[in-house]
Order: C-alpha cells, then sequence, then structure tokens
C-alpha cells in the first residue's frame, strides 16, 4: 500500500491560520489479469455444444467436422488465482458430448466411471460470483448426451421448458461477452 502525506492550509475567516496534515492511502495498481474468448458451436448430428478459447480449434470444428458457430459464450480468464479456478473440459467418444465442470472431484468421475477422456483445462473461471460477472448455466439433456452451457436464463428458461434439458445450476461465473 503506498502511503502519501499531504499538508493543506486551511484559511478561515479568523484572524488565524491552521495548519492541518492529511494522510491519503492509495492502493497500489493491480497487475491486468488477461481474458479471452469463449467461443460456442454446436453440433446437431452429434447433438453437442462444444466450448473453446482457442480461434484455430472453432475453426476446425466449423470447417471439418459439421459444427455451426455460434459466437462468443463468454469472456474467460487465461490464468488461475485471485478466486480464479480451472474450467476441466472431457469429451466423450461413445456419445460425441463435450463435458466442462469446476469440480475436479466430478471430472474425475466422468473420466473414471463414465467414458469421459480428459482434455484439459478450457479455461479459468470464477467459481463466486462477483462485480461485474454473470453466471455460466449448466444444463443436460439426455437424450442426445448434450452439456449445453449459457449466460443467458432465457435461454436455459427455453432450454429447460421446451428443448427437454435439465438445469443443473450455475457451473461458474464469467465475464459477459
Amino acid at each position: 500500500m503506498v502511503v502519501t502525506t499531504l499538508t493543506a492550509i486551511v484559511v478561515v475567516a479568523l484572524p488565524t491560520v491552521a495548519a492541518a496534515s492529511v494522510t491519503v492511502e492509495r492502493a497500489a495498481p493491480r497487475a491486468a489479469v488477461a481474458t479471452t474468448n469463449l467461443y460456442r458451436l454446436y453440433s446437431g448430428s452429434a447433438g453437442d455444444h462444444f466450448y473453446t478459447t482457442s480461434w484455430s480449434e472453432t475453426q476446425n470444428a466449423f470447417n471439418n467436422l459439421g459444427y455451426k458457430y455460434e459466437g462468443v459464450a463468454a469472456r474467460v480468464w487465461t490464468t488461475g488465482g485471485g478466486g480464479r479456478v480451472a474450467l476441466h473440459r472431457l469429451y466423450h467418444p461413445g456419445n460425441g458430448d463435450h463435458f466442462y465442470t469446476t469440480s475436479w472431484t466430478e471430472a474425475q468421475n466422468a473420466f473414471n466411471n463414465l467414458g469421459y477422456k480428459y482434455e484439459g483445462i478450457a479455461a479459468h473461471v470464477r467459481a463466486t460470483k462477483g462485480g461485474g460477472l454473470v453466471a455460466l448455466h449448466r444444463l443436460y439433456h439426455p437424450g442426445p448426451s448434450d452439456h449445453f452451457y449459457t449466460t443467458s436464463w432465457t435461454e436455459a428458461q427455453n432450454a429447460f421448458n421446451n428443448l427437454g434439458y435439465k438445469y443443473e445450476g450455475i457451473a461458474a461465473y464469467v465475464l459477459p461477452a
């Protein structure tokens, strides 16, 4: 913390001049933490939503794997720490589902018992709500075995009211797109 001492001279209506000492504390500036886009794609034939921070991976999924580009889902962080946690990415080769979770225990269960392959850390997100952050809602459709993530509560409601998805709660908190 940087402490700066300022001396001010205050002149009042009386013939006396008073001097006062004021201490002002300013926080040292924090280093900026890099953020990046979390791209969202969907494959109707696979019944799979896919999220990635890699533009080249986005292009490959669009150009070669039959995914439709749906835009930027959110802004996420490139590193952990400071309240940011890993968003783990898993893939089930049998049903084509991509699954994302901040819980290492849940990720372990998915690859040890449910047939998912661990693909690494997709991004870093916040586990708790904070200023300027929005909820990343997680939904699941058992029919095509699809995990779906959205920051739009209206879109989430439509998915569970009309499209057969089950609401699984808030996966994380992210920056709006």
